[in-house]
């Protein structure tokens, strides 16, 4: 499921992921993909915004099946009991069979409450937990649901928008809204046990000419701690039984996700667009490190061993050592990244808003070095005086004798292609 756990904590039952071998494959859709790749047994399952959900063999990239909805996918998918969950834009909930991909049930979530949906992108994923499906949705309603039927356990009412996923812990299930609040209701019963107010809570779009308010990003819940971000550029730890805010930091104020993950007594935050992920203790704040990134970090942090694994709207992947920051490598994929990048085995699951879904090839040896990898450059030839390019002064003839160059370097002749 989304982050891996109920907990939400982000680790990945993986090697550390600390250099790059190669690319096993690509997985191309026809919209942006900004939920998370989910695997289960040897099958990859993603959804896009071209409102396809894929189902792809995870090692080779070779599709399985697909199931076209009714809208835009942008939640993650869980999976288990033979099935895969996810949500779409449509207003449903599906539970879809994994193998054959036909649709088992659907749950209608409920008509979409307000309508200011300023940079509204992510959606409540499915998290599983106790034989039961919690998610939050655009009616303001947290489902409880039985994960083999869909029939309804309980629902709460948070009286706005839920975008974020619910973790859930120790008999309680936590939550962020689109009114700023941190809520946990009872795990059994859906009762509301603590509410909590961030500083957005407060706050209108006309204060700022922003949304200061939203909370999309989720929880995550260990040792007792919640810790969540919100569109008000705070990061806050509240204690899981009375929701008592144990610390918060000030991210710069226009922080607007501040996605978290936690592992050894150390939450790891995605700044948004203060545009740095930090390492601080889970009990103070008090700050261990910070990486600086070119681009806002709006996906999640994903802890494999020692390394910390996120995107940014650079399109770059970075992998860093969770124990003092340092960077160990970026892949770049060339478009701005919603998506959180998953662990599984020896690969890197990343997406980005192109929709194109890279598997990379991962090693745990830090000495490792890429194996020689062929690469294409294709010249296109002469143009008229008029068309427009990109390259003037023969800067575009410079470069393919570079190429040229080094092609006769490493074997017989250059193949030009036009």
């Amino acid at each position: 499921m989304f982050r891996g756990t109920p907990q939400l904590s982000g680790v990945a039952a993986a090697p550390a992921p600390r250099a790059l071998t190669g690319v096993r494959f690509v997985l191309r859709t026809g919209g942006p993909i900004r939920g998370t790749p989910v695997v289960q047994g040897e099958t990859l399952f993603i959804g896009s915004e071209d409102g396809i959900f894929y189902a792809v063999d995870a090692v080779s990239g070779r599709e399985r099946w697909r199931l076209q909805t009714g809208g835009a996918i942008t939640s993650s998918a869980a999976a288990a009991h033979g099935l895969v969950y996810f949500a779409s834009r449509d207003g449903q909930l599906y539970a879809v069979d994994a193998r054959r991909g036909s649709i088992r049930w659907k749950l209608d979530l409920g008509r979409e409450r307000g309508t200011e949906h300023y940079w509204d992108y992510l959606m409540s994923s499915p998290v599983l937990a106790g034989g039961r499906l919690y998610i939050g949705s655009g009616s303001g309603f947290l489902y409880a649901l039985d994960a083999c039927t869909g029939r309804r356990a309980w629902r709460f009412d948070a009286g706005t928008r839920i975008r974020s996923t619910p973790a859930v812990q120790d008999g309680m299930v936590a939550f962020g809204t689109s009114g700023g609040y941190v809520q946990a209701v009872g795990e059994a019963n859906g009762v509301l046990r603590w509410r909590f107010a961030t500083k957005g809570a407060g706050r209108t779009f006309e204060d700022e000419g922003n949304d200061t308010t939203s909370i999309v990003a989720s929880p995550a819940i260990a040792e007792g701690v919640v810790t969540i971000g919100g569109r008000d550029g705070m990061l806050y730890a509240l204690d899981l039984r009375t929701g008592r805010a144990l610390w918060q930091s000030d991210h710069d104020g226009s922080s607007w996700v501040l996605a978290t993950g936690v592992a050894d007594g150390v939450v790891y935050a995605s700044s948004g667009s203060a545009q740095f992920v930090q390492a601080a203790d889970l009990r103070t704040g008090v700050e261990r490190w910070r990486y600086k990134t070119q681009g806002a970090v709006f996906s999640s942090p994903t802890i494999a061993g020692d390394v910390v694994v996120f995107a940014d709207f650079s399109g770059g992947v970075h992998a860093v050592d969770r124990r003092d920051g340092t960077p160990l490598w970026v892949y770049p994929m060339g478009h701005r990244s919603f998506s959180t990048p998953v662990v599984w085995r020896d690969l890197v699951y990343c997406a980005s808003d192109d929709g194109v879904l890279h598997a990379l090839v991962a090693t745990n040896l830090p000495s490792a070095r890429a194996a020689p990898v062929d690469r294409v450059v294709y010249w296109e030839g002469k143009r008229s005086a008029q068309a427009f390019s990109w390259f003037q002064n023969d800067v575009d003839r410079a470069l393919l004798a570079f190429f040229v160059a080094r092609v006769i370097g490493r074997s017989t002749r250059p193949a030009l292609q036009h």
